[in-house]
């Protein structure tokens, strides 16, 4: 062959198969360990999947400056990789004793308000692959490797609130209840377009979950298959625009619709989707949303009356608890709650009242 025709032929052959690897935009936040991510990292160089990486946020940076500078370049994350603690309120680093103390601290909460009023969506819907290097950033009721007890007290270790422990192992183990929101659920719906990976239970971090991975020969886009089959207690899910779940994407439409309203604005919408809910069978499962949107709003209730039949409604939920659930710690705790509910509707609250003597 002619040499300027055989330079033309590799020339042709080379682009041609560059073109089939699709460059990536990796994002990260490492408030953790950092090794999963520089795995990560490696696999997309060794592929030439790697178009740029950016870090959102490390420890001992602000998330919140770090997080609004990352959304203002206005980066496409391809694939969204955060390595962190996560105890059902808050994402944060190693130190668990201080961890209210440390800047980088990330909530559930703020997350959903900022996914709930679109603010950045390169971060959140944008990526079609996202990796949850934490400890139940997957978890289901019915996924689980500790007892209640062990979790609770892992909760307590890390220096959670008694309220909080009860609250968030309830929601984490309710069986005969329907009470909160997965989480398996929730972070389907900040990552609505991407394939998740994270753990169901407790996680394993740093080098031991690297030692796993030692012998991942593929691309990027087959590690999640390799991590769930390898990784004890890490599971796929896809976001809720992958894969139709109607009940779960109304439940968190509407979550999200309520985080989506600042305070003291208009709160009529927010009672209109409430007392929605107030009319379904499923009302245990909002409960700590509906308590924290009236809680946000309860200087704007003082002039605005709820629909009184929410009160039968949740009155008759109350009774079923009652009546299914064996669990006095549980019974206390939905109790509280509803009558936190009753109190800041202005609703009579005699039925809650020893709850609040307590």
């Amino acid at each position: 062959m002619h040499p300027l025709r055989l330079f033309l032929f590799l020339l042709v052959l080379t682009l041609g198969s560059s073109s089939l690897v699709h460059a990536k935009n990796l994002c990260s936040v490492t408030l953790g360990s950092d090794d999963e991510l520089k795995f990560y990292k490696s696999v997309l160089q060794k592929n030439g999947e790697l178009s740029q990486s950016y870090e959102i946020s490390r420890p001992g940076w602000d998330f919140t400056s770090s997080f609004k500078d990352f959304c203002q370049r206005q980066i496409p994350c391809d694939v969204l990789v955060i390595s962190s603690h996560y105890d059902g309120i808050d994402f944060y680093g190693e130190d668990l004793k201080s961890k209210l103390k440390k800047p980088g601290l990330i909530s559930k909460d703020q997350l959903m308000d900022y996914a709930s009023q679109n603010i950045c969506p390169q971060f959140f819907t944008a990526p079609k692959e996202v990796y949850l290097f934490g400890c139940n950033t997957l978890a289901k009721n019915n996924l689980y490797q500790r007892s209640p007890e062990q979790y609770a007290e892992s909760l307590r270790k890390a220096g959670m609130n008694e309220y909080d422990i009860q609250r968030i192992t309830a929601e984490r183990f309710s069986s005969t209840l329907s009470f909160g929101i997965l989480t398996y659920d929730l972070m389907r719906a900040l990552f609505p377009n991407a394939l998740i990976t994270g753990y169901m239970d407790i996680g394993i971090a740093g080098p031991r979950a690297v030692s796993y991975l030692k012998n991942f020969s593929g691309s990027s886009s087959q590690l999640p298959e390799y991590l769930q089959k390898k990784v004890p207690g890490m599971i796929v899910a896809e976001g809720l625009q992958r894969r139709s779940d109607a009940a779960a994407s109304l439940k968190m439409q509407r979550i999200l619709r309520l985080h989506s309203i600042p305070p003291g604005k208009n709160i009529s919408a927010g009672l209109q989707i409430i007392n929605q809910i107030f009319r379904e069978q499923d009302v245990g499962s909002y409960l700590p949303e509906i308590e924290s949107f009236l809680f946000r709003h309860r200087e704007a209730l003082e002039d605005i009356t709820a629909n009184p039949s929410g009160q039968q409604s949740l009155l008759k939920y109350w009774q079923d608890i009652q009546k299914k659930n064996q669990d006095k710690d549980k019974d206390y705790l939905i109790g509280v709650r509803l009558s936190s509910i009753f109190i800041l509707l202005n609703w009579p609250t005699d039925e809650f009242d020893r709850f609040r003597e307590e």
